[in-house]
Formats: structure tokens, sequence, C-alpha cells
């Protein structure tokens, strides 16, 4: 009941008296490209009418019209690309070792300063069902799965053109002071480098129709003035893919 109290609330502050104003109730598709803290509501979850019923599906924004977001406008005029015949789909999933996850954790932590506040204290369990989750995907899509000791960075660079939808079930680690460092955790490759970093995500040729991370924060970044928020999802639409999905909070195994 709160829910929905506050949810029609802002819907009516953002959407609804715009939309009444402009005579744009019947529209099929939204495109939204939000800024400052608007990022971080759910539009398709905002209540349009006053049904009490939170189970109802035409209580929310998402059953009256399909709902796009935007990182920047500039997005809507994207330059198409010439199509190019893809495989399906292809999964990464890491069940991760304890030993390897305190590696990294002490090799992130040694990047701040002793003095560091105690908010940056991090801890990291296995992802018992992060190669299931991608094995399972992978067998219902007739996909590529490739887990745990084989996802390393150079697999993931020389595979993830090949296919129309990618898929990371993993950690990720988000630096909201430097977006540039925060990284998507693989194994380590040849040279013991392990991380997929935001740089290195703008530094490849995606032609994919849709990338999913399901992993910690992935939606979520530092918000630059002018530029909008700066997350892993983001830097592989800068990068070429269609489409990008992250969480915005820590996402449970």
């Amino acid at each position: 009941e709160s829910y929905l109290k506050n949810s029609r609330i802002v819907y009516d502050l953002i959407l609804g008296g715009f939309l009444e104003k402009y005579g744009l109730r019947e529209i099929d598709h939204l495109i939204i490209v939000p800024d400052g803290p608007l990022k971080k509501v759910a539009f398709n979850a905002l209540a349009i009418n006053d049904n009490k019923n939170w189970s109802a599906p035409n209580t929310y924004l998402l059953s009256k019209c399909a709902i796009s977001y935007l990182y920047y406008c500039a997005q809507l005029e994207k330059e198409e690309k010439s199509y190019v015949s893809k495989d399906g789909f292809v999964g990464f999933g890491i069940e991760y070792e304890d030993d390897f996850l305190k590696e990294i954790i002490n090799d992130y932590m040694s990047n701040f300063k002793e003095d560091t506040d105690n908010s940056r204290a991090i801890s990291l369990r296995p992802l018992k069902y992060a190669d299931d989750e991608v094995l399972t995907t992978a067998k219902i899509l007739e996909g590529k799965p490739i887990i745990n000791s084989a996802v390393t960075p150079k697999e993931v660079f020389s595979t993830i053109n090949n296919f129309d939808v990618v898929h990371f079930s993993a950690h990720a680690f988000v630096d909201e002071d430097d977006y540039m460092n925060s990284f998507v955790v693989l194994n380590k490759d040849d040279g013991d480098n392990y991380q997929l970093k935001y740089s290195d995500i703008l530094n490849l040729d995606i032609d994919s129709e849709m990338i999913v991370l399901s992993a910690c924060q992935t939606g979520s970044g530092k918000n630059v003035v002018g530029e909008g928020l700066m997350s892993l999802s983001r830097a592989f639409v800068q990068s070429g893919s269609n489409t990008a999905v992250g969480a915005y909070w820590n996402a449970p195994d």
C-alpha cells in the first residue's frame, strides 16, 4: 500500500501531468534519458492508477507502453551498423575459489591509503550457482557456455563479438571515485590479469544485441555532470552493444 501510494505520487509529479498536458496518453513506446536522482527511479514499476491490487499488471506504467532507457540523448541518433550474422548466446559464469577471492580483495584494497575509512571494507563469497546459471541458460537458448577457469580476459576478448547475446554471471567492483577502474572479475589468464575493466570494454568493438551483467552494481557508478551515470552497463553500450542489462544494487547468487 505504501509503495503504490508513493509510486503514484512520483508518477504524477514526473510524467502524469506532462503526458496529460501534451495529449500523449496513447503512446506505445516511451524513451527515457534520466538525469541526477531520476537515474534510480524504476519507471517501469511506477503506479499509474489508484488500483490497490499490487499484483495486477495494469497497475504499472510498463503495462501501458514499452519503455527504453538511454544514457545520453546522442544515442537517439546512433549510427546504423551493417548487420553481420552471429551465433545466438554465449554465457560466462564463474563460481570462484575462496583463496582467489581473498587475493583479489587484498589486491583491490591495496590501491587505497591506510587512512581510508571502513566504508570500503568488502567481502566476497563464491557464487555457487553462477556456472549453473550459464549452463542452464545456454541449454535453453541452445548457446555456448564458458565457465570457471576458462573465463579469462583473453577468452572474453576473443569470443564476445561472435554472439548476439552475451551473459556474465560473476562478481564486479564499482569504483565511484574513478569509474575507469570499475571491472568485472574474471579468472587469471597467462599474464595474471583477471580484470575486465571499464577502459577495456571501451576498447572493444561490440556488435551485439544485448549484454547481460548478472553482477553487483553493474548499472550503478559515478554520476558525472553533463555525461550521466558512468556504469559498467554503459561502457558496453558505448562500445557498440544495442542494449545492456545491469543491477543498481548488490545481487545475491
